[in-house]
């Protein structure tokens, strides 16, 4: 009985499923005469890889009191299998974390591959404090996979004022 080490290597993204082979085995026999044969058949199984990696991410963003604006990331599935049942939380800044929401807010499945475009909104109400707020925006699958960014919202002071006249 004879045994060699078969080295298998799957490319990247390669579809999940059992693939057969059967490789060409062809060796040299101490006398130096030279065999060959077919070895038997070999099942090879692909498991699903579900990857989030969100790209194209803000790095800051400024927002007056009493306004809204809006900025974006892209999440790809990167695996060779769609990423299912996506959700996105704002974390670490309690008090702004609150006027922040995402556009779509839940993404059933990615395929692999493929992208999807976020928005994140951000409603700020009149007289909210002015300064630099760090929230970390974590995007999850069911799949136990996920990815997580942190950006700088800047909310600068509101030297405006009312003249009221009595």
């Amino acid at each position: 009985t004879k045994y060699c080490l078969l080295n298998i290597t799957v490319p990247e993204k390669t579809e999940p499923k059992t693939y057969s082979i059967q490789p060409y085995v062809i060796w040299r026999n101490p006398d130096n005469s030279i065999n060959q044969t077919y070895s038997q058949v070999i099942y090879v199984t692909v498991n699903p890889t579900r990857i989030i990696n969100v790209t194209i991410k803000p790095s800051e963003i400024i927002v007056n009191h009493d306004s809204t604006n809006i900025t974006y990331f892209l999440i790809n599935s990167t695996g060779n299998a769609e990423v299912r049942n996506i959700t996105f939380e704002c974390l670490l800044e309690t008090s702004i974390c609150p006027y922040i929401s995402f556009n779509p807010s839940f993404i059933s499945s990615i395929s692999a591959g493929n992208y999807s475009n976020i928005s994140i909104i951000i409603s700020l109400p009149a007289g909210f404090s002015p300064g630099n707020y760090y929230p970390v925006i974590n995007v999850t699958s069911t799949d136990n996979t996920f990815d997580s960014f942190n950006f700088k919202i800047t909310v600068p002071t509101n030297s405006s004022w009312t003249l009221d006249k009595e």
